[in-house]
């Protein structure tokens, strides 16, 4: 009985890790996207010639994975 309580609590805090991580990740996935998306609406947009509003455009976000960590890197 011991060994299967042992068990149980294991299996139990691994979900809860799990749970944990997944809702850290949507966070900050959500907090990029909001960052890039006020980027965009706020960085200089020229208002003739070529390449109008390609630079506001260019913000974008990007996944990263480094050892057990997920991160979020805004970038143009």
């Amino acid at each position: 009985m011991g060994t299967n309580l042992v068990a149980e609590l294991d299996l139990l805090m691994k979900e809860y890790v799990q749970e944990v991580q997944d809702a850290v990740d949507d966070a900050a996935k959500e907090a990029a996207e909001l960052t890039a998306k006020e980027l965009q609406a706020s960085s200089p947009k020229r208002k003739k010639g070529k390449g109008r509003g390609a630079y506001a455009r260019g913000w974008k976000v990007k996944k990263r994975y480094d050892a057990n960590l997920v991160s979020y890197v805004v970038y143009n």
